[in-house]
């Protein structure tokens, strides 16, 4: 926003942006709204602006919710395929796993850019599924906002939601999800 000579309205604002990939959120920072599409001039030069800033900060605040690593020890040790389906860049989300220590949890990583459409599409989903060789009805999505919620039912997938992290600043249970849970530590005993 600096560079772009805009006010910054903080960090609380954006938190309700967050969920629909990278480009969805520049839009939304620039015109303060949910649903604010910018000019492609506009978009073309505050993208580069962006993925530098983002680069720069090197996820120094990214950090595990509570029983994150725990819950994916646990599912590892119980043979359950895990993966991340996620509207960040592949590469991107990479990047976060590695610097969380938690990549090599993940049979499979999928990023907006290795399937046809994001979430709220199910083909993540059905991508991940085919990669652990099970199907999509046998997948239980967990997430923190209505396009996992979206992208599980148009999936035939089961989906958990957690009461914490990003959907827009609305209270996850009104998407509507197989259950909310306030942390992971619950997710193997559902399982099991």
């Amino acid at each position: 926003m600096e560079e772009l000579g805009l006010p910054f309205g903080g960090v609380d604002e954006i938190k309700s942006w967050v969920g629909d990939g990278h480009e969805r959120l520049i839009h939304r920072i620039i015109t303060r709204h949910l649903d604010g599409e910018v000019s492609e001039n506009v978009y073309n030069i505050a993208n580069p602006i962006f993925h530098r800033a983002l680069r720069s900060r090197q996820y120094q605040n990214t950090q595990l919710y509570p029983d994150v690593a725990a819950c994916l020890e646990r599912l590892e040790s119980m043979e359950i395929p895990r993966a991340c389906v996620t509207n960040k860049n592949t590469a991107q989300a990479y990047e976060v796993l590695d610097h969380l220590g938690i990549r090599h949890y993940f049979t499979v990583v999928l990023g907006q850019d290795s399937v046809a459409e994001p979430k709220p599409s199910p083909d993540g989903i059905f991508e991940a599924a085919e990669h652990m060789k099970v199907d999509a009805i046998n997948v239980l999505m967990v997430g923190d906002s209505v396009n996992d919620v979206r992208a599980a039912r148009a999936a035939g997938s089961s989906v958990v939601a957690v009461s914490y992290g990003y959907n827009y600043g609305i209270d996850i249970s009104s998407a509507n999800p197989d259950s909310v849970i306030n942390n992971l530590a619950s997710i193997p005993k559902m399982i099991a």
